[in-house]
């Protein structure tokens, strides 16, 4: 009966290990191809994170207006941002210098471990008598919590492209003016320069 020697078997897992090691790369890329989320860029978060006595801001921003705008001083300004309340008590907060639609002085609830989102979708706050903004700037947030107290965060002002296009634009902006298309109709000289 033969049997390896220690040191036989030793290099059998040395080898093993070393196998695995260069295979490991390769078969964790196997099916990616040119679509894998890997290759893609995106941005986990492109606002303002902040965690202060349990309340977490997450991903707050002022929506700017389309890129080659001015959005003009004094007039309403969108927030966006997402509240969680880990602080064992339900809280109330408002943001400060904003409006929240259809009551501008209503406290939003934020129940304990519940995300409450501001923006289009929810609760609609607007920032009144905010300073001219192109996008790209950053401006002083501050929520006003009725338990947790204060909370300022510097978030960016977004232009209101890429993913952020599609967001409602901002009150009184412009309405975009849309590209001409070209004619399905041809022309008389297209048509005598097929003959």
């Amino acid at each position: 009966m033969f049997r390896p020697s220690r040191r036989t078997g030793s290099r059998r897992g040395a080898i093993a290990i070393a196998a695995a090691l260069v295979v490991a790369p390769a078969l964790a890329g196997c099916g990616a191809g040119f679509d894998a989320q890997t290759l893609k860029p995106y941005h986990p978060t492109e606002g303002a994170n902040k965690v202060e006595r349990g309340i977490s801001v997450l991903n707050a921003f002022i929506l700017g207006p389309t890129p080659g705008q001015t959005h003009t001083a004094g007039s309403p300004i969108p927030v966006y941002l997402t509240v969680i309340n880990k602080s064992g008590a339900d809280d109330r907060f408002t943001v400060a210098g904003a409006e929240k639609t259809g009551s501008p002085s209503a406290p939003i609830t934020a129940p304990v471990e519940k995300p409450v989102s501001v923006g289009a979708q929810s609760f609609e706050v607007f920032l009144a008598g905010a300073p001219a903004h192109r996008g790209g700037e950053s401006s002083q947030l501050t929520l006003n919590f009725e338990k947790a107290g204060q909370i300022t965060l510097h978030v960016p002002v977004i232009p209101r492209s890429r993913e952020f296009a599609t967001f409602p634009p901002l009150p009184g902006a412009p309405s975009p003016v849309p590209s001409p298309t070209p004619s399905a109709t041809p022309t008389a000289e297209a048509t005598e320069a097929a003959h």
